[in-house]
């Protein structure tokens, strides 16, 4: 039931909720192919942050932004495989909502971040190296703290769902990850043409 309720809330639309009604077996299976996929993801980024930070790759702002990436995608696979367990307590469930929320703005922020870095590379390529990072941090890890705690204050005490660890629906708090989302990609695609 959770995970038809997770997967309804990223889909609103009434016409796709009979396609995520599913029986206990199924859900069963979701679960472990969840946690199968999220394990082995996160195995992955582990080795990829460990060999970024172990191996002598030349220091520069395109390393230091995939591994703030890494770490954003870490901790949110880790919560979100850890997020059963806080589904009994609202607060403890508010809590794991607010870093999913958190983290995975994150790594769309620091992926909006490595466009930023390639058009400065390519397109201007008259400006300034000098110190973009600091600014790379504040968009990279500011932008998402700025938008948690902005849908956090304004979502008065209804922040998560009620079946699951996740941004609530009923009351539109979704849009407070859906919103910048869309604009992240928007914004990303003017850096690509």
């Amino acid at each position: 039931k959770r995970l038809s309720a997770f997967f309804s809330s990223l889909f609103p639309i009434t016409t796709f909720v009979p396609l995520f009604q599913w029986s206990p077996e199924e859900e069963l299976i979701l679960t472990k192919l969840t946690f199968i996929g999220c394990g082995a993801s996160l195995c992955a980024l582990v080795v990829t942050l460990m060999l970024f930070t172990v191996l002598d790759i030349p220091k520069s702002d395109r390393t230091s932004i995939h591994k703030n990436l890494f770490v954003a995608l870490i901790c949110a696979q880790v919560i979100l495989l850890c997020s059963g367990s806080a589904i009994h307590s609202k607060v403890a469930c508010t809590l794991v909502a607010a870093l999913l929320h958190l983290f995975f703005m994150a790594a769309f922020s620091w992926m909006l971040v490595e466009g930023l870095l390639l058009w400065s590379k390519v397109v201007a390529v008259n400006l300034s190296e000098d110190h973009h990072m600091k600014y790379y941090y504040l968009i990279g890890w500011g932008l998402p703290v700025l938008i948690v705690t902005i849908t956090l204050a304004s979502a008065s005490g209804k922040y998560s769902a009620d079946d699951y660890c996740w941004l609530s629906v009923q009351n539109g708090i979704i849009w407070g990850f859906v919103g910048p989302v869309i604009f992240i990609i928007m914004v990303s695609n003017l850096f690509i043409f």
